[in-house]
């Protein structure tokens, strides 16, 4: 009743306003005197665009007059707003709800606390629902969120870090600036803070686990502007303006390498204070230094990946040796010392040499060449192809957002930037920002069918062909286009693909969805078929390599006489072509006639180096007329055709060589490199699995060949490119998956097969085909080598080996300690004595002693136990494997760390057993112990999960303070 009363004011007495209390027992009834009254106005069903500080103002100011205002109150000139604004937001259509909270956090520390109480209260009462909360906080949790000239650390940091702990909040990750806020100073005096953040509750990551914000600072401050002139002019001006922030920030950054030495150090250093005096603030030290090297270190890996193109390499050890190297060598095999010019001169002159580049392409792309007037009259009769009114005005229908949206998304973010530099990893992460004014760029074009230079700008790329290029043509020509181009010819592209079947005939096979190239070269296969037996006819094949059929077609010929004008091309050639004709003059003739027409019409014309003609062994008495009416040199089975050898008949060992011979090269290449044995198996997997794969969907491979490619496997597995060492598990366990225990190697032959079911699969799901159809479906690859192979059971400890927090080289040592594959001492053939050189010397070296049951191993198992939750039984090491299986089972973080710390500790030990025995170093339990924990907390740490109860729990239990969580995903 007395809450009615107060509300359902304003009261007056005499004419006078009255301000009402409520009673409290003890208050006083002597009259206040009262300098300023806040008036609260409640807003029924606001529209949200009005929820601004000068939208609630007008609103306010309009829903009546004032009763009486005294003079304080009419000389005030800024009104106090609420600290936050909390709604429930539904989705009707997905039937979820959600809490969302926006904050103002104000600059008095003490009118601040009243946020963080009203915060926390909306916790407690909404802990089941998702929420997040976001706004201007108005303050730092830590030093690390602050830039500049020196930050106090007092009370407003820890009532934010209460508040956050209190109301169960965790960061949403985040990319893009780290700092939302600068003091506009510059010099010592500037100051950079992140006060705006995003926040949210462990329900909110529940239904939303993949969430993540964008902090686009930079790009907003640029794109908020308006740019007079066309909309792709708008967007280039602005990417030209945002290049001197990124260069700031570039330089802000240093020497990538430098700095993950200079974090090490420091890391290095906080860990011996730690151990020295042991205080709390020295444990955070540790953290932040940790954290600050990991974060250097992917940086680090991730330019170094960029520019070594091995974008393979995504399950491995973090390399950054291999990277350098990997740099280095493609610095010094892209370098150009010398060209050798047509008269047969050397030129090792730098300007000589881009002159003679210049030249060539300006000869080969530029000028107009002589040719026929082309005759639509005399083609139309061959167009065959035709589409229906429906299909093409789908092709010319408004481009749609979601086109370039999904055209820039498909992108990869490694791909080479073009002339601006900017990748589609830039567009991609500011999209909320600037994906509207890209998509009316992208749109422009299509309306106007016209593209600024800045956009159709390309840099040439001159790729050897060779391992020793000495000509110009000795260098493949790759253009680098820029983001705007690629999106324009994608979405051209993905609108062709719907109508692409119908324009190019059955005959084309590649490049077609549902088509395959392999169709080509089956084809040709069976078209050549008996060319060495005499009583067959007379057949002849004519293979024409057209001299660079996309860049040198007279681009008149090229444009449709509807396209002139727009410069959209609709002709595409390909420079490997076979024809197949009868073995007579007559057909030669005719061939012959129908190239050289084309040549004149086109401007392409056959390369004599490259074409060749092959008779069969029928063709006796008009073979000299034939060669003299055709101005190509005469070629013998086997012949290469789109990368693989055409013969006769069946493939013979002699025809595969060249595969063996590109196995050879790849490994010869990675003789100077030294790899760890994870590091061998992500590249069988992923390269050297890769060279066969084409041959095997289109041939069956011959045994021996199957049998040498898999002996280069093993041999680089187990010995190295070097090719020391010996194998230390079977072939087929190896290939096995690994549910059964092996690496999950594919092998050859299972492969073959199963890509030659698949050709069976295709040819009996044709419409056309009057057999019995099989069921529909969709044939896997996988599935058939799964059914192929012998099966195994599967092991129970095969979980043990992966997780979150999984180093690939700790997992393939354990997975050896788990077969008992290492090579210890106990071995027979092993030259040495076979006392275990870790601890007295009395015991046999043996795996069940090593793991744990030596003195020393022990010894570190229970500094392990000591230092973090660890749980460890002693009773054997088939036993404790065991118990592990069914302990450390699931997906929980907790669980991925036990068995990465496992997979540390087995490392750690086996390699101070290896140092020992050939490097004659020792280090103690405890240094060893502290670098196996510490290299699983690094990993923790640098591992890219959304924080969350389960995150916040590891963090507790390896004694990380949970400092910036989600910072450095940036």
């Amino acid at each position: 009743m007395m809450e009615e009363v107060i509300e359902e004011g304003p009261w007056l007495f005499q004419g006078q306003p009255v301000v009402l209390q409520p009673w409290e027992q003890g208050m006083s009834l002597r009259r206040h005197k009262h300098t300023r009254v806040t008036v609260w106005i409640r807003l029924r069903h606001l529209l949200m665009e009005y929820w601004t500080e000068d939208g609630l103002s007008v609103v306010a100011s309009g829903v009546g007059v004032l009763l009486y205002a005294d003079r304080i109150t009419k000389s005030c000139l800024r009104l106090d707003f609420a600290r936050f604004i909390h709604c429930e937001i539904t989705n009707k259509s997905a039937h979820t709800k959600c809490l969302m909270t926006v904050v103002y956090g104000e600059c008095d520390l003490g009118r601040r606390r009243g946020l963080w109480s009203g915060l926390c209260e909306l916790a407690e009462a909404n802990s089941e629902v998702p929420w997040c909360v976001l706004g201007d906080f108005n303050a730092i949790v830590d030093t690390s969120e602050a830039c500049g000239r020196a930050v106090d650390v007092g009370p407003s940091m820890t009532d934010f870090r209460d508040c956050i702990r209190i109301a169960a909040l965790v960061y949403l990750p985040f990319t893009g600036c780290p700092f939302t806020w600068h003091n506009c100073s510059e010099g010592s005096r500037s100051l950079w803070k992140r006060l705006d953040r995003v926040l949210v509750n462990d329900a909110w990551l529940v239904k939303w686990p993949q969430a993540s914000y964008v902090c686009a600072l930079p790009v907003h401050n640029v794109w908020r502007h308006s740019i007079y002139g066309t909309k792709m002019f708008g967007v280039v001006t602005k990417l030209k303006a945002l290049k001197s922030t990124f260069r700031a920030q570039r330089k802000a950054k240093g020497d990538l390498a430098n700095n993950v030495q200079r974090s090490k150090d420091f890391l290095d250093l906080a860990q011996s204070l730690f151990a020295e005096f042991n205080e709390d603030i020295l444990l955070n030290l540790v953290q932040w230094c940790r954290t600050v090297y990991c974060a250097a270190v992917k940086m680090e890996v991730s330019m170094l990946q960029q520019r070594a193109k091995m974008s393979w390499l995504k399950h491995g050890d973090q390399c950054s040796q291999l990277f350098f190297r990997k740099v280095n060598t493609r610095r010094v095999r892209q370098r150009i010392y010398q060209i050798t010019i047509v008269a047969g001169d050397s030129v090792t002159e730098p300007s000589q040499v881009a002159e003679e580049f210049v030249a060539y392409y300006h000869m080969l792309l530029g000028g107009t060449r002589v040719r026929r007037r082309l005759d639509l009259p005399f083609l139309q009769p061959v167009l065959r192809c035709t589409i229906s009114q429906a299909d093409a005005n789908e092709l010319i229908a408004e481009v749609t957002d979601a086109e370039i949206k999904g055209a820039l998304f498909d992108i990869s973010e490694d791909s080479a930037p073009g002339p601006d530099g900017y990748s589609s990893a830039f567009f991609k992460s500011a999209w909320s920002e600037i994906g509207g004014h890209v998509c009316d760029a992208v749109r422009e074009f299509f309306h106007s069918g016209r593209i600024l230079k800045q956009i159709n700008s390309t840099l040439l790329v001159l790729i050897p062909k060779m391992q020793l290029p000495t000509r110009v043509s000795d260098f493949r020509p790759i253009a680098c286009c820029n983001v705007l181009y690629k999106v324009i010819t994608k979405v051209l592209i993905c609108r062709l693909q719907r109508v692409l079947y119908m324009l190019i005939d059955p005959a084309q096979t590649a490049f077609v969805p549902g088509r395959s190239i392999s169709d080509n070269v089956l084809l040709a296969q069976e078209l050549l078929a008996g060319y060495n037996r005499a009583r067959l006819p007379a057949r002849c094949t004519i293979k024409v390599d057209f001299q660079k059929a996309y860049d040198t077609n007279d681009a008149d010929f090229l444009y449709y006489w509807k396209c002139r004008e727009v410069g959209l091309i609709n002709l595409c050639f390909a420079d490997d072509v076979l024809v197949f004709c009868a073995g007579t003059s007559y057909s030669v003739q005719t061939i012959s006639t129908a190239l050289a027409e084309f040549a004149e019409l086109s401007g392409l014309r056959a390369n004599p180096n490259k074409s060749l003609i092959i008779l069969s062994r029928a063709v006796r008495e008009e073979r000299q007329a034939i060669l003299e009416i055709i101005s190509f040199p005469e070629g013998t089975l086997p012949i290469k055709y789109l990368g693989v050898p055409l013969v006769d008949s069946r493939l013979k060992i002699a025809d595969c060589r060249g595969l063996l011979e590109k196995i050879d090269d790849r490994l010869a290449g990675w003789g100077h490199l030294h790899f760890s044995f994870a590091g061998r198996v992500q590249l069988i997997k992923s390269v050297l699995s890769s060279l066969h794969t084409y041959w095997a969907s289109v041939f069956f491979l011959p045994k021996a060949i199957i049998t040498e490619i898999e002996r280069r496997m093993r041999q680089f597995l187990w010995k190295g490119a070097a090719g020391r060492g010996y194998a230390k598990g079977a072939w087929h366990r190896v290939c096995a998956p690994m549910r059964e225990g092996g690496l999950g190697i594919c092998q050859v032959g299972h492969l073959n097969q199963a890509l030659m079911l698949k050709q069976i699969w295709r040819i009996l799901q044709r419409d056309e085909q009057s057999v019995w159809k099989l069921c529909p479906g969709e044939f896997s690859t996988a599935g058939a080598v799964a059914l192929l192979r012998p099966s195994s059971p599967s092991v129970p400890w095969q979980h043990l080996l992966g997780g979150k927090f999984k180093i690939p080289r700790h997992a393939f040592v354990l997975w050896l300690a788990v077969l008992k594959r290492l090579s210890t001492l106990d071995r027979p053939w092993v030259n040495q004595q076979p006392w275990c050189v870790l601890c007295d010397g009395v015991h046999i070296e043996t795996h069940d002693h090593l793991f744990f049951k030596c003195s020393y191993s022990a010894r570190c198992i229970s500094l392990l136990k000591r230092s973090v939750r660890f749980t460890w039984l002693g009773l054997g090491w088939q036993r404790d494997m065991l118990w592990a299986c069914r302990r450390w089972r699931g997906s929980h973080l907790l669980n991925a760390a036990a068995r990465a710390m496992l997979a540390s500790m087995v490392y750690s030990i086996w390699r101070e057993r290896n140092n020992r025995i050939f490097l004659g170093t020792a280090m103690s339990a405890e240094t060893v112990t502290r670098q196996a924990i510490e290299e699983i907390r690094r990993r923790i740490v640098s591992a890219e999960l959304r924080p969350s109860l389960q995150l916040f729990i590891v963090y507790r239990v390896w004694k990380i303070p949970w400092l910036m969580v989600g910072y450095f995903f940036v």
